[in-house]
């Protein structure tokens, strides 16, 4: 599967991933699969933030929402599946993340 040359926050977290192993190409100075597409991976790092951002909100909603104990058992379950999955994507990306990028979010 040829890999993205651009991403989109409604494109999910899979399309996410597949061009992070682009850009973390380019980030680390390594011959590029796709070269004609280096202009594009500073973008990718702005999408990143952006997805690690509405991941941390996500979360944060999450969170309140199965704290307050408003919701029906179901839901509650629900929000914490969702916010364990977000907490597990955001920490994968943060993995994906410079430490001088990583202090910036913070």
């Amino acid at each position: 599967m040829e890999r993205l040359s651009f991403i989109s926050w409604q494109d999910g977290p899979f399309a996410l991933e597949l061009f992070a192993v682009d850009a973390i190409d380019y980030l680390q100075g390594k011959r590029l699969e796709y070269p004609e597409r280096a202009e594009f991976y500073g973008a990718a790092i702005v999408k990143l933030r952006t997805t690690i951002r509405k991941e941390i909100e996500f979360a944060a909603d999450a969170q309140a929402v199965a704290n307050k104990g408003k919701t029906k058992r179901k839901d509650a379950e629900r929000y914490q599946t969702s916010f364990q999955a977000a907490v597990k994507r955001l920490k994968e990306d943060l993995m994906l993340l410079s430490q001088a990028e990583k202090e910036e979010l913070l």
